[in-house]
């Protein structure tokens, strides 16, 4: 996997800790005639295989907007912010989720402001009062609203720099994958409203794959475990594993597990990239999924 997919692919991941969902919509929208090229809706661990990633980045790269949106309606974006504007929302309890710099200066802002999905009346109406208090833009408050991916690149020419480039869309918060803590009182406080949101439970992640999505092959199940099992590593490097293969094969599926994988592809992938599951039988491997997946 090359330097730059993997570092896409960890903005990517970083995105669906912060916003949970079942699954995700993905578009590309071409910056010279506005349409869009490219529609579908997958599970995360699509969005964390490579080709996926090489495909959306040759989109972006040809000149296509690259845009998400999580598949529930917990989360809500406020669009062409500023630094100031995150001040206030701290303040009043509205920490957003993930805020993304999608060009100098212009930030997307995503906040959780439920434990469960909204109705979609309830969600436009949130959007639209956020957007109002907070000065965010109005022409982007509305239902189901998609934001920029990160780790793409924004290919409006008028941000477009000589020495730079087109900018990158990047992450410059840290990550909240919680409802913000003020946002009762926020939908209390709303004017004209006289009862709550009316919550519906959300969706149960489908049995398997997109359709789009085929079964990952044995090249793109061994990049996810080097990919994970790399990236756990890094964030742990002052307390690595020895080399206990074991204890980092429980370590690269127990975080599978967290970001949306079923059994069957943590067994994939740990069949395809760990080499004691090479050396031992089906037990093993089974034996450590299960050990992972244990609800604690």
């Amino acid at each position: 996997m090359s330097g730059y997919v993997h570092l896409t692919i960890d903005a990517i991941q970083q995105a669906v800790i912060a916003l949970p969902a079942p699954t995700y919509l993905i578009k590309a929208i071409d910056s010279i005639t506005g349409s869009c090229t490219f529609y579908d809706e997958w599970r995360p661990p699509a969005l964390l295989r490579s080709n996926h990633a090489k495909f959306l980045r040759a989109r972006n790269a040809n000149g296509a907007h690259i845009f998400f949106r999580p598949n529930s309606r917990r989360h809500v974006m406020l669009d062409d912010i500023d630094i100031a504007t995150l001040d206030s929302l701290a303040r009043d309890g509205l920490m957003p989720a993930l805020v993304l710099e999608t060009s100098p200066t212009n930030l997307q802002a995503w906040v959780t402001v439920s434990k469960h999905d909204l109705t979609t009346d309830d969600e436009y109406r949130i959007t639209r009062e956020l957007a109002h208090r907070y000065g965010g833009d109005p022409c982007s408050a509305h239902r189901s609203q998609f934001g920029r991916m990160p780790g793409f690149r924004n290919r409006k020419p008028k941000h477009r720099s000589p020495e730079d480039g087109y900018p990158l869309v990047k992450i410059v918060r840290p990550i909240r994958s919680f409802v913000a803590p003020g946002a009762d009182e926020f939908i209390w406080s709303m004017a004209n409203r006289r009862e709550r949101p009316t919550l519906t439970p959300s969706p149960s992640p489908p049995g398997g794959l997109c359709s789009s999505s085929p079964a990952m092959s044995p090249e793109e199940a061994k990049d996810i475990y080097n990919y994970t099992a790399g990236r756990i590593a890094r964030r742990f490097a002052s307390d690595p594993f020895d080399n206990d293969r074991s204890r980092t094969d429980h370590a690269v599926a127990r975080n599978l597990f967290l970001n949306g994988f079923d059994k069957d592809e943590i067994y994939s992938v740990l069949s395809a990239g760990s080499e004691k599951a090479l050396e031992r039988d089906d037990g093993y491997i089974t034996a450590t999924i299960e050990a992972a997946t244990r609800v604690r």
